[in-house]
């Protein structure tokens, strides 16, 4: 959640506000300051990895797009433009897409200008890298990204996504492979429909053993080994009453046959159910199945 200063806010909140941004760029330890306002800005008490203290902004003709906010996780890009007349700045911009830039954007509170400024008073806008360096005359023009968000790369925390992000059967989720392998002969096959039938209607599993009686949804993203050490995945499968289940595979081994052997593992739903109660792997569980998915200021507080 964003956080405001009181200060801050009151200004916000005035009949007539001035606008106003501070720029940071760090260029693996080379740092550069800025400000879209007409005259430099100084900002006292600010991190010490960031700035001095106090820390002058020089005045610029920079400016930004503001990042939208939505539920989106695609890496919307923030724009920056800035001139590049002063030869060692372009020579910077242009030596620095080889290696990550930093940039970080905060609000100005209006009514210290031109400062000096308390840090305390500044409202990050936005944080994060700079994607891609261009030119046109004399302007730079840059896009960055937020940090998580950079390459498309998916949501890495467990703090955003409500299913599990481990691999089944990996290191990272615990759960051995060997002691779920089920090894039972094939009793019935389609290879139009692409399903095998097994006869059982419970397994012993686990570590120490357990019996567990087989749900429609016990085999679903699990997988089976034939003979001949073929890999086939399970879509899904379904119960054949008082019999066995039904395995849908993604693919047909033409080695496949009646009578013979499979070995069969079973899926994660990635839900904490599937952890907890099929593999007794509860701590292992990595992610948070209990963050609301509404929001309250557009589906309504009681949603």
């Amino acid at each position: 959640m964003k956080t405001q200063s009181a200060n801050l806010r009151s200004a916000e909140r005035s009949q007539q506000t001035r606008p106003a941004f501070v720029y940071h760029f760090n260029y693996q330890g080379t740092h550069y300051y800025f400000t879209n306002l007409d005259q430099d800005v100084v900002i006292s008490g600010g991190p010490v990895a960031k700035m001095a203290d106090p820390q002058t902004f020089t005045a610029s003709q920079i400016e930004h797009s503001r990042p939208e906010q939505t539920f989106e996780v695609s890496p919307s890009a923030v724009a920056v433009v800035l001139p590049a007349t002063d030869v060692e700045l372009r020579k910077w911009f242009l030596s620095s897409p080889i290696k990550t830039v930093e940039i970080q954007i905060w609000r100005i509170n209006s009514s210290l200008l031109p400062g000096p400024v308390a840090f305390a008073d500044l409202s990050m806008e936005f944080s994060g890298v700079l994607d891609g360096i261009g030119f046109e005359d004399y302007a730079i023009t840059a896009t960055a990204v937020s940090l998580m968000l950079q390459e498309d790369r998916p949501i890495p925390s467990i703090n955003y996504q409500h299913p599990c992000n481990h691999q089944l059967y990996s290191a990272r989720c615990g759960v051995v492979k060997a002691v779920y392998a089920v090894t039972a002969s094939i009793a019935a096959i389609s290879r139009i429909d692409k399903w095998l039938q097994l006869n059982i209607t419970s397994v012993n599993v686990g570590n120490p053993v357990r019996n567990i009686v087989i749900t429609e949804d016990f085999y679903e993203g699990g997988f089976g080994e034939d003979a001949a050490g073929n890999t086939v995945g399970i879509i899904s499968s379904t119960l054949v009453p008082a019999t066995g289940v039904k395995l849908y595979l993604n693919w047909w081994p033409y080695t496949l046959a009646v009578a013979q052997n499979i070995t069969v593992y079973p899926g994660c739903r990635r839900i904490i159910k599937d952890c907890h109660e099929r593999f007794e792997n509860l701590p292992n569980f990595f992610g948070t199945p209990f963050v609301p998915n509404n929001n309250p200021a557009i589906d309504g507080i009681n949603t």
